[in-house]
């Protein structure tokens, strides 16, 4: 997953107003408009996580480990401020949880397409059902075992 797409999926998921992304922006100081709720919070948490995964442009890659350490960090300095807005606190909780989730489910579909044999690999499938005999059919029994 690159900056770019965690960002677009937050936007969706809590929302244009809370996040307002430029989409065709290629600079991170442009990347988010000065007009949502919570302007400074957005630019903070879109800094944080974009220094952390070393990202040095919007399409690099992004790992959950890195991510969700720097949201935990600035959830912990908004924790430890006794000036912390109440709704700033539950904007990073909602970004915090829909980053873990949003990790975690792409962490599972990738293990289950990695764990799900591809068609075509693995042996081939036999046409019908083999028989396999216990006792060799073109040798004769012993006299007398067989009684007809």
């Amino acid at each position: 997953m690159t900056f770019r797409q965690l960002i677009a999926h937050l936007e969706d998921r809590i929302g244009n107003h809370q996040i307002p992304m430029r989409h065709n922006c290629h600079e991170i100081r442009d990347f988010i408009d000065a007009d949502g709720v919570h302007p400074m919070l957005i630019k903070n948490v879109v800094r944080r996580i974009y220094k952390a995964n070393r990202c040095g442009y919007l399409d690099a890659a992004v790992t959950s480990r890195a991510t969700l350490d720097a949201l935990a960090c600035i959830r912990a300095e908004m924790l430890a401020s006794p000036h912390t807005d109440l709704d700033e606190y539950h904007l990073i909780e909602a970004i915090y949880t829909h980053s873990r989730l949003h990790f975690s489910s792409r962490n599972a579909r990738a293990t289950a397409e990695r764990s799900t044999p591809r068609r075509g690999t693995g042996p081939k499938p036999k046409a019908c059902a083999e028989v396999i005999y216990l006792v060799d059919p073109e040798k004769a029994a012993p006299a007398g075992l067989i009684s007809e």
